[in-house]
């Protein structure tokens, strides 16, 4: 080997032996030898934090009531995209409350958000080697439930036909059912199971 500043190893990823001779300048003669290993490990390449999809669902009571904005979520949910294509036999995940990543999460299958809104941080190193280490971060994310009054009518008297029926503008219905209509997507079914299964929606609201 002749240029030792600039070496290039000659298997990747994989251990390579150096073998080294240690001679007395005065007389070559007088000789020994030694070894070390070399190795170049993987480095990971975790997805873009914008590439990573947001973790999100409703408030529910997982943690505490359904209107506190907290809930418990499972961020392993998201290894696989962070992953970004590596192999989670090479690396290990670990997730944090910080950029620095000081705050570990010691059980991210059952973590609780602080806030309605929060990101997470993801430490993505190779398990042979610590210090081949790479981050990213995700948004986890609790929605409110809508707040709706369960005892809404609409009447109207029939027209003169006098047979029963009538055309219902149920659009009417909508500030009735929950306040702010106009923030929330409201969908009206003539069957709770239809409903239960987004199907057969009316598509007419106006008659």
């Amino acid at each position: 080997i002749t240029d030792y500043t600039n070496y290039v190893n000659a298997v990747a990823y994989h251990e390579q032996t150096i073998i080294v001779s240690v001679k007395n300048k005065n007389n070559n003669s007088c000789e020994a030898t030694t070894n070390f290993t070399i190795q170049v490990f993987d480095s990971p390449t975790p997805a873009l934090s914008t590439a990573i999809p947001n973790l999100s669902d409703c408030d529910n009571t997982s943690v505490g009531t359904d209107l506190d904005g907290k809930i418990t979520f499972n961020l392993t949910d998201r290894e696989t995209a962070i992953l970004n294509g590596q192999s989670n036999s090479d690396f290990l995940i670990t997730f944090y409350e910080d950029d620095n990543l000081t705050q570990l999460i010691n059980n991210p299958t059952s973590y609780t958000n602080n806030t309605a809104t929060q990101r997470i941080y993801a430490k993505v190193e190779n398990k042979l080697n610590t210090t081949c280490f790479a981050k990213t971060s995700f948004l986890i994310e609790v929605f409110e439930l809508p707040t709706i009054n369960n005892t809404v009518s609409l009447k109207q008297c029939d027209n003169a036909d006098i047979n029963g029926f009538s055309s219902i503008n149920l659009n009417e219905a909508k500030a009735k059912i929950v306040s702010n209509p106009e923030n929330y997507t409201i969908t009206f079914f003539e069957e709770k199971a239809f409903a239960e299964s987004n199907i057969n929606a009316i598509s007419n609201l106006t008659s």
